[in-house]
């Protein structure tokens, strides 16, 4: 339940409780003095009252209504907010020493990568031609004569959110990621944060996100949604399919019931469904399983033992059924022993322009501690096994960190070069952030490759990271949509904002 505040008159309390608008009348000192009265039967969020204390104003599922308590009308208020995204015109040519497009075993030589707009148009052997048709049209030759060209980066599990402010989205273009997965959110955030960037008045990566997580009658964690006895399931369900959820995640305390209704819900209307269960989960079709460990309603894990061993049966059961994973080895303890075995983490250009003052060495501090702990290359090694069991019995692993608990954007180079230490091959880790995430938000061609038609999100690095993972970290230009961001200058705010 939330509570809000009292109209300028006093006289009474409006709140939602179980997703719906209630008012109860109060006296002088704020205590109830008649039955709450029920005003709605939709969704009401960010609830105010009018200056002359006679409306409510709220945001419902479909937009703002205003409910007026001299008669009981409950009534839209129209709203006609447009945008519309900005035309990527001209044409780009990308001539790369070596190409990856995500999928291949090796990496393609003297290379051409030709753009129109936001989409690839070609991928082919090196050609002054495509130079001349591209510098004639007015465009722009980006020279990756000696670097790797590979798809922009998916982070598959990160929470968004304003702390950063707009230096969020320039965190994660500097580091090469391009798309990003939020598996919790407020839903109106959602709206916001993809229309802005989409509408180009802020940078940053595209979103596919959900709303608050779905859990039971009390909630585990802030930022869930509870689903009370009184039937705001449905309202739930509402605004996943309105709003534009792009999958539903499940939580700890939600009985394993609903979960199933739930996960029926969701594809039908076309969405999939992820939490931190894997049985009985799997059996009603979930599509995405949380984490290695991670919390869970048994109040253990099924996952993984107390020394974070994974049994046959969790292997098969991933490797059968098609479920991807997101492992988050990083927040396990794998970015702390990252920055612990090489400080450099944190004395890099992009985490000390993007990042708030301080936090370089605090975590460098802390990763003194956490990075060297006493089992932890043990844990890490573990963790490493899963994955690679997974992934070479045709399982689908994905690329996540669960930021901001760890930074934004370093954290998933670091996941990445986690799943090397633990058996991983290079092309194997890269492509849990390319292609197979790619798949698993039924992107497939549009991201996580670079082949014509798929949209021109692009990441340049020095070196070459299918034969030293730790090239990933050397990002120099990353192309957004087919918009070319320069890692330099991600480092400065936008000049709007420079006083």
């Amino acid at each position: 339940m939330r509570i809000h505040f009292r109209p300028p008159d006093g006289r009474r309390m409006a709140y939602a409780s179980e997703g719906v608008l209630w008012m109860v009348e109060v006296d002088a000192e704020g205590v109830p003095s008649a039955p709450p009265a029920r005003l709605s039967n939709h969704h009401a969020d960010a609830i105010s009252w009018t200056g002359d204390s006679r409306s409510i104003v709220y945001q419902s599922t479909r937009g703002l209504r205003r409910y007026h308590l001299d008669d009981g009308r409950s009534e839209e208020i129209p709203l006609r907010l447009e945008w519309r995204r900005p035309a990527r015109e001209g044409a780009v040519l990308v001539r790369a020493a070596r190409v990856w497009d995500g999928v291949s075993d090796e990496v393609s030589r003297d290379m051409d990568i030709v753009i129109e707009g936001n989409r690839i148009v070609s991928v082919a052997p090196r050609n002054d031609a495509h130079v001349a048709a591209v510098t004639d049209a007015g465009g722009e030759v980006v020279d990756a004569s000696d670097h790797t060209v590979l798809p922009g980066l998916v982070d598959m599990h990160s929470h968004m959110g304003y702390g950063m402010g707009e230096a969020l989205g320039r965190a994660f273009l500097a580091y090469g990621v391009t798309t990003i997965r939020d598996p919790t959110s407020d839903p109106y955030e959602i709206a916001e944060r993809r229309e802005s960037i989409d509408s180009g008045r802020r940078i940053g990566p595209r979103e596919f996100a959900t709303g608050r997580t779905m859990d039971g009658n009390r909630i585990y964690y802030s930022g869930a949604g509870s689903l009370g006895p009184n039937g705001n399931l449905e309202l739930e369900l509402d605004r996943a399919e309105h709003v534009g959820y792009s999958l539903i995640k499940t939580y700890v305390r939600m009985p394993d019931l609903i979960q199933r209704r739930i996960i029926e819900f969701a594809h039908g209307i076309g969405i999939p469904v992820a939490s931190h269960e894997i049985y009985p989960a799997v059996a009603h079709g979930q599509d995405h399983v949380e984490h290695i460990s991670g919390t869970s309603r048994r109040g253990y894990s099924p996952k993984v033992t107390a020394m974070y061993r994974t049994y046959d049966d969790v292997i098969q059961l991933l490797t059968a059924s098609g479920m991807t994973i997101t492992p988050t080895m990083a927040l396990m303890g794998g970015w702390w022993k990252s920055i612990g075995d090489d400080p450099s983490w944190t004395t890099d250009a992009r985490f000390e322009a993007v990042f708030p003052e301080g936090m370089a060495e605090a975590m460098t501090a802390r990763a003194l501690t956490r990075g060297r702990a006493g089992g932890i290359d043990g844990l890490l090694a573990d963790a490493g096994r899963t994955v690679t069991r997974v992934v070479r019995g045709g399982g689908k692993v994905v690329a996540g960190t669960d930021s901001p608990i760890i930074p934004y954007g370093a954290a998933l180079i670091a996941e990445v070069e986690n799943y090397v230490w633990g058996g991983l091959t290079e092309v194997e880790a890269l492509r849990t952030a390319t292609s197979v995430a790619a798949e698993a938000l039924a992107m497939e061609g549009e991201i996580g490759t670079l082949s014509a038609g798929a949209l021109a999100d692009i990441l340049i690095v020095e070196g070459n990271p299918l034969e030293d993972i730790e090239d990933l970290r050397r990002a120099r230009i990353v192309l957004k949509d087919g918009e070319i961001f320069r890692v330099e200058d991600l480092l400065q705010p936008p000049r709007a904002l420079v006083p």
